[in-house]
């Protein structure tokens, strides 16, 4: 997904759930309408990006 992509969804759960290879720079992305990222992430084994600031 591009940051942008983002920016009309509220709903992000389980996203990327079970991306095992997932491993991007999501630090430009513009997450602020999303308000339920729930296992957004879950068993994305290769996600090793900060992801706070």
């Amino acid at each position: 997904m591009r940051p942008n992509d983002w920016v009309n969804h509220t709903l992000a759960t389980e996203a990327f759930g079970g991306a095992h290879a997932f491993n991007q720079d999501i630090s430009g992305w513009d997450v602020s309408s999303v308000a339920n990222m729930r296992n957004m992430f879950a068993n994305a084994f290769s996600f090793n990006q900060n992801i706070g600031n």
